[in-house]
């Protein structure tokens, strides 16, 4: 399982002798999402101004309670073959963005920020973070199925929502093109899908990335840490790096209860 509030448990059983506690990534990825049609967020800069003012380490720990880690914002996981290591990391630095939403004529703004009830304290930190910049931030929660709609329709100014649960690089639909559109991404997937082998593929890849880091529609806020808790036994659960079947992060690789060599 992978979630903040499961965090407090999971330490309490790490003293416990009758169990074995195995922490290990999760590939999923919460992301704020921009809507570039609309102004202010269809420049680039002011974008990057909201990743220097959040202090997303500062979400981690608070709304998640360090069962997280502050995401890749070429958004795939940095425990996968796939990640891109070279990417620009947007530290929270408040002076910065400051700096960069004067250059770009941006003063006050109101704005909204839809999400689901589960994220709404990662919400409120950002709420924060952007008022002590002169942002006034309405944080409004749905049910998933009308975040999932507002985001498929571009009915938001900013949005938070989950992506991903697997290792593999299948970013083609998960951003609406009447939010953001980029040829250089769409052309960089489509040569990843006709890529004859993984090195190849991953070149591609990685270049979708740098266009996310960079252009950043999305703002990957963090990748979950998950556990597994069990008995100490014949079975010995591992994760298997970059996960089992299409990529699924878990610990429950069935060549655990082979017996293992001396």
């Amino acid at each position: 399982s992978f979630s903040g509030k499961a965090v407090a448990s999971v330490r309490q059983l790490e003293g416990n002798p009758e169990f074995e506690v195995l922490e290990g990534p999760g590939y999923w990825t919460l992301n704020l999402y921009f809507n570039t049609a609309r102004a202010p967020f269809d420049q680039q800069s002011v974008r990057q101004a909201i990743a220097y003012a959040i202090d997303r380490q500062g979400i981690v720990d608070k709304a998640q309670m360090g069962g997280a880690v502050v995401a890749s914002t070429g958004i795939l996981s940095p425990d996968t073959y796939w990640h891109q290591p070279n990417l620009p990391t947007y530290p929270y630095d408040p002076e910065q963005a400051q700096s960069l939403l004067i250059a770009a004529g941006v003063g006050s703004l109101e704005i909204s920020l839809r999400t689901t009830e589960t994220y709404v304290r990662d919400a409120e930190l950002i709420k924060n973070d952007l008022g002590a910049l002169g942002i006034g931030v309405t944080v409004k929660t749905a049910d998933m199925a009308t975040v999932d709609s507002l985001l498929d329709e571009g009915n938001f100014d900013l949005l938070i929502t989950g992506h991903g649960g697997t290792a593999n690089p299948d970013m083609d639909t998960r951003i609406p093109d009447g939010v953001w559109s980029s040829s250089a991404y769409n052309e960089a997937y489509a040569r990843s899908t006709r890529a004859l082998d993984d090195a190849e593929r991953r070149e591609h890849v990685w270049r979708m990335q740098e266009i996310i880091a960079e252009e950043l529609p999305v703002l990957a806020l963090w990748h979950p840490l998950m556990w597994e808790v069990y008995r100490p036994g014949k079975a010995q659960p591992f994760y298997t790096a970059d996960g089992v079947a299409n990529g699924i992060p878990t610990a429950n690789n069935k060549l655990m209860f082979l017996a293992r060599g001396e």
